[in-house]
């Protein structure tokens, strides 16, 4: 059995890629800064990595709340953490996407979804229930990437009954069981191919259900969840098979590489997925026999501690600096990215000070067990936040 006393700095220093992947994606793509239309092509796969990034964070998220889950703590005590954890930052993005909207009322993104919709339309975004609508303006309006905040709220409330799931499992069928949850997360997106509807059009050859289908329905991403809670009992349980580091770059890279030309369901990390997990665990086990890497530094670490509000609130920072640029204007390729690295520099000097002045506050005071017993044998003291 893995030592699992140790906390997981790796997987701290992960969360940051991730987030930092999502937010190139945004930069690169979706802000629109260039003129070259060579470069704005060029940069297309970027989408994709930042697909794979969200599956990442919900494997990550399921691997995580396995690894620190303690028997027996009440459900209400788990929810009461949970939203503590993404709460605050939640709210602050939400407002700052709602200053946009006063600032910006007649704006779009560049492929014509609107920014606002309307009071219903915002109570919709506030509680996190915009992932149960096939309706990308929905999913745009707002504070577009708190979408996936709303696949998390969904696997939270599930979290008691799969853990309880996962425990009752006997060590020998766990590898069974993941293989299962890799064959289903790979096969998921096959349902949006017979969704019909008007096609989007450009480069995404999907109608608009088939997108929200295999990307943004929160049961539709619940297998990458439990994979995560699965692959946690595999490492704690010693079954997790060393994987050699060429083995874990040579499957992150090709899915990286390939994703962008898969089928168009499957352009949403699916391919991701599985390689992500290999690392995730891969990283866990280095830390926990104490042979972490890289990841593990403390500068990566401490920016992992804020990739949270990184992710959830660059989206109305960047947009705001689009509208003071001109909605419109391009830009060449050194103004462009001078522009890039003053909107990164920008969310993520935000992102420290959000961590530092509100999340970590409010989580210290509201978010912590209120039993301080010791965990049970086998179980971690100390783990990295989720």
């Amino acid at each position: 059995m893995v030592e699992t006393g140790r906390r997981l700095p790796s997987l701290t220093g992960l969360r940051f890629f991730l987030a930092a992947s999502v937010l190139a994606a945004h930069l690169f793509v979706d802000a629109t800064f260039f003129a070259d239309p060579g470069l704005r092509t060029a940069v297309l796969p970027l989408e994709s990595l930042a697909a794979c990034a969200v599956s990442g964070f919900f494997v990550l998220s399921g691997f995580v709340l396995a690894w620190t889950h303690r028997p027996g703590e009440p459900a209400g005590a788990f929810w009461r953490r949970r939203l503590w954890r993404i709460g605050p930052a939640h709210a602050l993005g939400w407002l700052g996407a709602v200053a946009f909207a006063v600032l910006a009322a007649d704006s779009a993104l560049p492929n014509g979804l609107p920014l606002h919709c309307g009071p219903g339309f915002g109570a919709i975004s506030l509680l996190l229930l915009q992932g149960w609508a096939p309706d990308l303006a929905l999913n745009a309006c707002f504070n577009s990437p708190s979408w996936s905040i709303s696949c998390e709220v969904f696997f939270y409330a599930l979290f008691p009954l799969l853990i309880a799931a996962a425990r009752r499992l006997p060590a020998r069928r766990l590898g069974a069981a993941w293989t299962v949850l890799a064959v289903a997360v790979l096969s998921l997106p096959l349902p949006a191919l017979a969704v019909g509807g008007p096609v989007l059009g450009g480069d995404l050859p999907l109608s608009a259900e088939s997108v929200w289908l295999c990307y943004f329905f929160p049961p539709a991403r619940l297998a990458e969840f439990a994979l995560g809670i699965v692959t946690a009992r595999l490492v704690r349980a010693g079954r997790w098979p060393r994987v050699p580091r060429t083995v874990l770059l040579l499957s992150c890279a090709p899915a990286a590489a390939l994703t962008p030309f898969l089928p168009a369901p499957f352009r949403f990390g699916a391919l991701g997925t599985v390689p992500l997990t290999l690392l995730i665990a891969h990283l866990a086990r280095a830390d926990a026999e104490g042979r972490s890497g890289l990841p593990a530094r403390p500068a990566l670490t401490a920016l992992g501690e804020a990739s949270y509000a990184l992710y959830i609130l660059h989206w109305p920072l960047l947009l705001t600096v689009r509208h003071l640029t001109g909605e419109d204007r391009t830009f060449g390729v050194p103004a462009g990215l001078v522009l890039v690295a003053a909107c990164a520099l920008l969310a993520q000097g935000t992102a420290l000070l959000a961590h530092r002045f509100v999340e970590r506050p409010l989580a210290q005071r509201f978010s912590r067990r209120r039993s301080p017993a010791p965990a049970p044998p086998g179980e971690p003291a100390r783990a990295p936040t989720a």
